[in-house]
């Protein structure tokens, strides 16, 4: 213990005779001071922004220290709680909660500066010790491995003020908790510690360089969460494959179960489910639920009858038919006979109100038309089962293309015939399903189509 004490005196009395040629190594600089802001009142949530009223001159970097008003650390004054390197944060980060006071400070100081420093002292060799550690060690007891145990083992290693901390506090009693005040002081004993060390050791004029004046602080009251009036619309149902806007109200920022964060989200559920929303202002927040039922939607489907006639299927429902997308007034039976060309399709509404419209069919109106010197036309039996007969009479020879099509269009058979006068064919049509078709013979002076069923 003598030894330990002579050497740590004799660390002082280095100090003192270097005190002045360190403090002329440091610029010439002021310190800076935080602008206070004319309301003094933050919400647990918001956001602060520190700017400075008076900017430091003569050092490269400035952090911010947030100290806790409501608590004293060990050694007197408030409790520090952290730096903040850019001066944005919120109460929260720091776990200050309704009812607190806190302050924030800016504090200038050489980055590069200390770590050259801290890398001679963790590095260095002090002869006949061994390392500067070893010698550190006599007054600090294990200084360099409580900083190894917290990642600090070179300069590099120091990024922040946050880590300035850890390596300032082991130059205290305290060993969690230190104040402002008490920063300031294990601050300068470091420094007078580093500038004491053997030239070796690599500190020696290399003093920490800092600016700051505790005596200008921007100091806070934290307000609590209020409760906001959210509504997010009333609970809703809605049928299957159908699209529902709800709305939220009662603030300045959303956050929906979805993810979404705008005031109206757009769903499409297969299933119930229940919608929260989160919505928040400045200092005040609440949530409500909405929920919406899905209700089923029929099936809808068209089948065409042998006589031609369209079928919306399934029954015992209510119906709607349409042509070509626009409703056909009075056409709401089950069973509906089309009289025009174009694309039929019919609305399914099952007895809960939810509907389903049907893929559009396709329909062509059979025309008596015209081939010049054609004088006879005729297809039977009508209906059919497994052929057709054909017979034409016409005037001069003349070949025929011959098509039989089913409602849609769609070409199922077609073959040229050529007739002399008098002219009769047989088709086979064993393979068509039974149903409505179209059968069409034409040249370039005209087409005679008839309907046919099977």
């Amino acid at each position: 213990m003598q030894l330990k004490g002579l050497l740590f005196l004799a660390l002082l009395l280095c100090c003192a005779a270097n005190t002045y040629a360190q403090q002329s190594n440091c610029p010439m600089t002021s310190a800076p001071e935080i602008a206070v802001p004319a309301d003094t009142e933050l919400c647990v949530g918001q956001m602060f922004t520190a700017t400075n009223a008076v900017e430091t001159t003569g050092l490269p970097n400035t952090e911010y220290v947030i100290t806790d008003s409501n608590q004293l650390a060990s050694d007197g004054g408030p409790l520090i709680l952290g730096a903040d390197a850019d001066g944005t944060f919120s109460p929260t980060e720091f776990g200050l909660t309704a009812g607190d006071d806190f302050c924030v400070t800016a504090v200038a100081f050489d980055l590069e500066q200390i770590q050259n420093v801290l890398e001679g002292m963790l590095t260095g060799t002090a002869p006949p010790f061994g390392s500067c550690c070893t010698l550190l060690d006599f007054a600090f007891p294990q200084f360099c491995v409580n900083l190894a145990a917290m990642g600090i083992t070179s300069g590099s290693d120091l990024e922040d003020l946050n880590e300035l901390f850890l390596l300032v506090d082991q130059f205290s009693a305290a060993t969690t908790t230190f104040s402002a005040q008490s920063f300031i002081d294990q601050l300068n004993l470091l420094n007078t510690s580093a500038a004491a060390l053997p030239a070796t050791c690599g500190t020696g004029g290399l003093p920490l360089c800092y600016a700051i004046n505790l005596n200008t602080q921007a100091c806070f009251n934290v307000t609590g969460m209020g409760t906001l009036n959210v509504s997010a619309g009333p609970d809703t149902e809605i049928c299957n494959g159908e699209s529902l806007t709800l709305t939220a109200t009662g603030g300045t920022s959303y956050l929906w179960s979805t993810g979404e964060n705008t005031s109206e989200i757009n769903i499409s559920p297969s299933l119930a489910t229940v919608y929260s929303v989160t919505v928040a202002d400045v200092c005040a927040s609440g949530t409500d639920e909405v929920s919406v039922n899905v209700l089923p939607s029929p099936t809808s489907n068209i089948t065409i009858g042998s006589n031609g006639i369209f079928i919306a299927e399934p029954a015992g429902l209510s119906y709607q038919w349409y042509l070509n997308a626009v409703p056909i007034s009075g056409a709401t039976d089950q069973n509906f006979d089309p009289q025009d060309s174009g694309n039929y399709s019919v609305e399914v509404i099952g007895a809960n109100g939810c509907s389903t419209i049907s893929e559009p069919v396709s329909y062509m109106v059979v025309g008596v038309n015209h081939i010049e010197g054609v004088e006879y036309f005729e297809v039977f039996p009508n209906p059919f089962h497994d052929f057709i007969d054909i017979q034409i009479k016409n005037d001069n020879s003349e070949t025929f293309y011959v098509k039989i099509t089913d409602i849609r269009g769609k070409i199922l058979q077609e073959q040229e015939i050529y007739s002399t006068g008098n002219y009769s064919t047989r088709l086979n049509v064993a393979d068509l399903p039974k149903g409505m078709y179209f059968l069409q013979i034409a040249n370039d002076k005209g087409q005679l189509i008839r309907k046919i069923i099977k």
